[in-house]
């Protein structure tokens, strides 16, 4: 169990380090919108509070982790190939960029 734990902390460890590294290096442009840092990581933080009360607690975050890893395990073997994380992150980015458009869209909407 200790180290399921400590796998699943790594794996998150490092959806968090791609996450922040692709939007500091890339600074992420879609058309004419630009997704920032921020926003990147209130999206996954949103998805990971599943009580919505503003904190995430040691079984959330393990939850969602471990559900992380098995969405990026797509032959379902247990491991995690280079190929697998790849493709999961450019489908990752893609529903981020999608939702961070959506919610500008909708601001856009309210504001006028």
């Amino acid at each position: 169990m200790e180290k399921a734990k400590l796998i699943l902390l790594s794996v998150g460890a490092i959806g968090i380090l791609l996450v922040t590294s692709y939007a500091l290096a890339q600074s992420e442009t879609v058309g004419q919108t630009e997704l920032t840092l921020e926003e990147l990581l209130q999206t996954g933080a949103a998805k990971i509070d599943t009580d919505r009360d503003g904190k995430i607690s040691f079984d959330e975050y393990m939850l969602y982790h471990e559900n992380r890893f098995k969405s990026i395990d797509s032959d379902s073997d247990g491991f995690v190939t280079q190929q697998e994380t790849q493709e999961a992150g450019m489908k990752k980015r893609t529903e981020v960029r999608e939702k961070v458009i959506e919610r500008r869209k909708k601001k856009r909407t309210e504001s006028e």
